[in-house]
């Protein structure tokens, strides 16, 4: 049993450093403002909200052409995968990563989980390193008293 708390301890402890990772990195892509970037909707020159300029709506159509049509002729699309409209799995997952689900708008509950996984990583990391210095102590200790009996 002592095994398997250790073996907990150890692989919960490496593993928490990723999970913080993603959920940080996650939030951070999701609510872009935190880092003060700009949001998904506001592009250079173009605020939340407004109209681009006919210049900008003329060079986003020959980016969309551009994209439509292969070199070679075909039309296929250059990064073939999931269409993110969630009819299948893969865009089901990532709508709902993205807090869509249905019709409903589930962000701010995306967002909350990700903040309250980044507070329970944190403070299991803290457990998880207090845990490892008691038992340091506890085994210098015993050392110490094995020592001094000899």
């Amino acid at each position: 049993m002592k095994k398997f708390r250790q073996l907990h301890l150890w692989i919960g402890l490496i593993t928490s450093v990723f999970i913080l990772i993603e959920a940080v990195t996650g939030l951070l892509l999701s609510e872009p403002w935190l880092i003060g970037a700009a949001s998904k909707g506001e592009m250079k020159g173009m605020p939340m909200g407004g109209k681009a300029s006919t210049v900008n709506s003329a060079s986003i159509k020959e980016n969309q052409v551009a994209r439509k049509s292969m070199p070679d002729g075909n039309n296929e699309k250059p990064f073939p995968g999931p269409e993110r409209n969630g009819s299948d799995l893969a865009g089901w997952i990532r709508s709902l990563h993205e807090g869509k689900w249905g019709g409903a708008n589930l962000k701010i509950v995306v967002d909350l989980t990700a903040v309250g996984l980044i507070i329970l990583t944190v403070t299991g990391i803290v457990l998880s390193v207090r845990e490892l210095r008691a038992l340091r102590k506890r085994r210098k200790k015993n050392i110490e008293t094995i020592s001094g009996t000899a």
